[in-house]
């Protein structure tokens, strides 16, 4: 006998994540996801929430000799210089999940990590606050896809 628990188990079997995230997300929430990746970095601090530092006056010297952006012995390293990193960051949904990535050189990006730590992605914090945000709309999904006409 098929009963409306069956039903029910068959309605909730299929929301895949794949299907949550094509039906859920939207480009303003990867554009959201994009932006809090740059305020990261403007606040100087990596994705494990670690401060990247300050500038001393010997990097402030050579800094400032081969760039239009001047910076000053104290000031927050927020690896802004051309604005391209920050640029190269885009959030993008695969079939199960999504991805922060960036096409930033690949050579100059491997040392700036090296050094500073994961700097595309982010923070816990920023991955809960992105939770907060969707989490209505998937509850929303939900509801229209499993506990529509019951």
């Amino acid at each position: 006998m098929y009963t409306i628990f069956h039903k029910l188990r068959d309605k909730f079997n299929a929301l895949t994540t794949e299907y949550i995230v094509d039906q859920v997300i939207d480009d303003e929430d990867l554009k959201f996801i994009e932006e809090l990746n740059r305020e990261q970095l403007e606040k100087s601090t990596n994705v494990d929430g670690e401060s990247l530092g300050v500038y001393h006056a010997t990097t402030e010297n050579k800094y400032n000799q081969y760039r239009s952006t001047k910076v000053s012995a104290g000031d927050d390293i927020k690896m802004y210089d051309t604005g391209r990193l920050y640029d190269s960051i885009k959030a993008e949904f695969t079939k199960d999940k999504i991805e922060i990535t960036s096409d930033y050189n690949d050579a100059i990006l491997g040392y700036l990590e090296s050094v500073y730590g994961d700097l595309i992605g982010l923070s816990k914090e920023n991955r809960e606050y992105v939770m907060d945000r969707i989490k209505p709309k998937v509850v929303n999904k939900f509801r229209e896809k499993v506990l529509s006409k019951l």
